[in-house]
């Protein structure tokens, strides 16, 4: 699918070159600068996130009970020396030629026009879709071989997502959110979801998966196996299982997580895996700038640094703290009276466990376990967020058979109907927690070019 779009990319060499060598867009200042975006796939523009130090004969890292390989391509565009703090991604110079390419073979784009409802036939099979144009017009679209739902998914739809994101909501009443507090209405709206339940479809059963953001802490490191504590000052979990933390965090005593690390933290980087968030070294700038950074840290004292991050993806950055002492350091992360002393005695324990070489409280990795004994030492602070909201997606849809057909609920596929992207369900369990980044477009492009060809009769 990836070698396609590629191939399609290149079709149109001579017109990049007309319309994307000069292209002006505002950086985070608000500056107008100029950029040559012609070739987004050059390898200034385009990277595949790695781990310092590993050999493709090596992937892949095994972390935490979670394999990883270096999977996704990422259309990161320049390299920025400076925190972004939204993404700088050239993606959409290289998705337009695609739009192209089917506008050239005859395909016709219903741009401001919005479905409504899908046809059947007398024995429920799907015919076409009746749409609703900008002006309020509606508009009958007849199938010659069948209808593709690729909606998206219910994130800007308050009752979908309050009745279905079961546990998602139930956190969310707890802390005294309320529906329309849960989610940011004008994003997508679950209409597809709704057609095909219309049609006879199912929505997956719960859990109902979603993204959150809303628990633990990574620092500018990326996610990865370095120590976190909660509130009380204690270890909770195995921090090399990135993909589960955050929902551990959740249902932790009330009160921020803090990430502690030391002289050595460029050890935990490099053996971090490659989930969504981690350290990435398909840029090795995004390392130097960030220990250029951290080389800073120490004498901020309780304001600390914001450091330029490595994470995958982002060039966001985060607040370090750093001190000689892990006393002074507790009361920078915000410990007080008891806690400071249980701070100590948790990474000293901790310690313990790394030089016994297995940490027999959590199963964490071997080669994870990396002591915190060598001043100065970093810390960073992460939310604790006991009623957390979904962002950004929800990632639960539509069950369907092996060649994406909506099942109905005696579990036979509903003829002429097919679904891909976030309308699509049983792609993931409880949220949008990834042991490798890039598997949710990577989904959506694979399974939407797989409904098409499922829909012709390829």
């Amino acid at each position: 699918m990836f070698d396609r779009l590629v191939e399609v990319y290149e079709e149109y060499k001579d017109l990049r070159k007309a319309n994307d060598s000069k292209v002006e867009r505002k950086n985070s200042d608000g500056v107008t600068e100029i950029y040559d975006f012609s070739n987004v796939m050059g390898d200034d523009m385009v990277i595949n996130q790695v781990q310092k130090g590993i050999k493709p004969k090596d992937y892949p890292i095994v972390l935490g009970g979670y394999k990883t390989w270096p999977c996704n391509a990422q259309f990161m565009g320049p390299a920025l020396r400076k925190q972004v703090r939204f993404r700088a991604s050239v993606l959409s110079w290289f998705q337009k030629y695609h739009v192209r390419k089917t506008i050239d073979q005859g395909a016709n784009w219903y741009y401001g026009t919005a479905a409504v409802v899908l046809t059947r036939d007398s024995s429920g099979g799907v015919t076409g879709a009746i749409v609703q144009d900008a002006a309020g017009k509606y508009i009958k679209f007849n199938a010659g071989k069948g209808v593709v739902l690729a909606t998206g998914d219910f994130i800007g739809n308050q009752d979908m997502c309050w009745a279905l994101l079961n546990e998602c909501q139930e956190w969310a009443e707890r802390a005294g959110t309320t529906k329309e507090q849960f989610v940011q209405i004008g994003l997508r709206n679950g209409q597809g979801h709704k057609m095909a339940c219309w049609a006879g479809a199912m929505i997956e059963p719960s859990p109902r998966g979603y993204m959150s953001l809303g628990a633990g802490t990574d620092g500018p490191w990326g996610v990865g196996p370095m120590v976190q504590l909660n509130g009380e000052a204690r270890r909770f979990c195995n921090e090399a299982a990135a993909p589960q933390i955050s929902q551990i965090v959740l249902r932790q005593p009330k009160g921020n997580i803090r990430l502690v690390t030391d002289k050595k933290y460029m050890k935990s980087v490099v053996v971090a895996g490659l989930e969504h968030g981690g350290p990435n070294y398909g840029r090795s700038v995004y390392y130097e700038d960030m220990e250029e950074d951290m080389k800073k840290v120490l004498g901020t004292g309780a304001k600390g640094l914001e450091v330029r991050g490595c994470r995958v993806a982002e060039r966001e950055g985060a607040t370090v703290y750093g001190a000689n002492t892990l006393e002074e350091l507790a009361g920078y992360l915000g410990y007080t009276g008891d806690l400071v002393k249980a701070f100590v005695e948790s990474i000293k324990h901790y310690n313990e466990l790394c030089h016994a070489g297995v940490d027999s409280d959590y199963g964490k990795d071997a080669k994870a376990m990396i002591p915190i004994d060598e001043p100065p030492f970093y810390g960073c602070v992460g939310r604790m967020m006991w009623g957390t909201k979904p962002f950004m997606v929800t990632v639960s849809g539509i069950m369907t058979d092996g060649k994406l057909r909506p099942l109905n609920k005696e579990g036979n596929p509903i003829k002429g109907l097919f679904v891909c992207g976030n309308t699509l369900g049983g792609r993931y369990g409880l949220g949008y927690s990834t042991p490798f980044a890039g598997n949710s477009i990577g989904m959506a492009c694979t399974h939407g070019w797989l409904a098409g060809r499922f829909a012709a009769g390829i």
